[in-house]
């Protein structure tokens, strides 16, 4: 039995599973020896409000990839490893840039936050984009078996955000230096998990272009429905202009990535540019003018992403 034992956890996938229990395993008994600290030195508002700012990062971080860094540990090869994981890059970067435009509104109407936290309340956003990478590179080491790796990023990064809690809170910092130091800590132990890709830098090629085309097309559907949101008939003011101011945003951060919608109505079919879904008999129009478009195009740097669905008048 002893000799049984022995070899079972001489096996490599046996050590694989116990380092990584023993580094989550410390992560949560820092988690649970700080806590009767943090109860002592924070007040239940300030708590509370911190609540709030990181259910902000649970919601959207847990999702800033759009759930593609599983594909990561599956690819066919390491190529494809990298691409995919340049993909969860650029979603992250979109993902976080939507939530920071609806958490700004979310702040609007919620001063309280702004007024414990202030400006450090924005640092939510960076602690979102953060948790998705980490979720990412999480699968990126599980592929290579960078065990060690991942079980160090859980150990710093749990260490230096909750002594980093406790010291703040004794300064009296309050909700920023919560916040302060949730950013730091998930910050560490994205550098931890990066610490691979520093050594395979020339892999790094393979986050190119297209995976910022792939991450901008995952993305547009997003503008589909707030157009569609200010086409539609609307008797509530406020609700209409939030959404325009969405759409205002949105517009301005693709802009800022090359990408920009491409104006069809009334100008001439070009195939290169647009889809025809439907052909109409109007002597009014010009032969071959777009009349109506269903679902607007885009170029990104001159390039078409998205060709424009139109109709084309007879």
């Amino acid at each position: 039995m002893k000799d049984k034992i022995k070899k079972l956890f001489g096996r490599k996938s046996m050590r694989s599973i116990t380092t990584l229990f023993s580094g989550s395993l410390i992560a949560q008994l820092i988690v649970v020896g700080s806590s009767p600290f943090l109860s002592r030195i924070y007040t239940d508002e300030e708590m509370g409000i911190y609540t709030l700012m990181v259910t902000v990062v649970t919601l959207f971080g847990s999702v800033a990839c759009l759930k593609y860094e599983p594909a990561i540990v599956v690819a066919d090869d390491d190529d494809e490893a990298y691409n995919i994981l340049g993909l969860c890059f650029f979603l992250c970067v979109g993902v976080s840039v939507l939530t920071a435009i609806g958490y700004g509104i979310y702040l609007h109407f919620k001063p309280e936050i702004m007024e414990s936290a202030g400006v450090f309340a924005l640092l939510t956003v960076i602690t979102l984009f953060l948790t998705g990478m980490n979720d990412a590179l999480f699968s990126f080491n599980t592929r290579f078996k960078n065990y060690n790796l991942i079980s160090k990023a859980y150990v710093t990064s749990s260490a230096l955000k909750y002594s980093a809690q406790i010291g703040l809170g004794l300064l009296g910092c309050g909700t920023a230096g919560l916040n302060t130091a949730n950013m730091t800590g998930t910050a560490l132990g994205t550098y931890f998990h990066t610490r691979y890709l520093w050594y395979q830098k020339d892999r790094m090629r393979c986050i190119t272009a297209d995976g910022m085309k792939k991450a901008v097309l995952a993305l547009l559907p997003v503008y589909d429905d707030l157009a569609r949101a200010l086409d539609a008939p609307c008797t509530d003011e406020a609700y209409y202009h939030g959404v325009e101011l969405l759409m205002q945003k949105l517009l301005a951060r693709l802009d800022g990535l090359g990408v920009r919608p491409m104006d069809s109505l009334g100008k001439c079919f070009n195939p290169d540019y647009h889809e025809a879904v439907e052909h109409v008999e109007d002597p009014a129009k010009r032969q071959d003018e777009i009349v109506q478009v269903i679902q607007t195009g885009f170029t990104m740097d001159e390039m078409v992403i998205r060709h424009a669905k139109v109709v084309v008048a007879n």
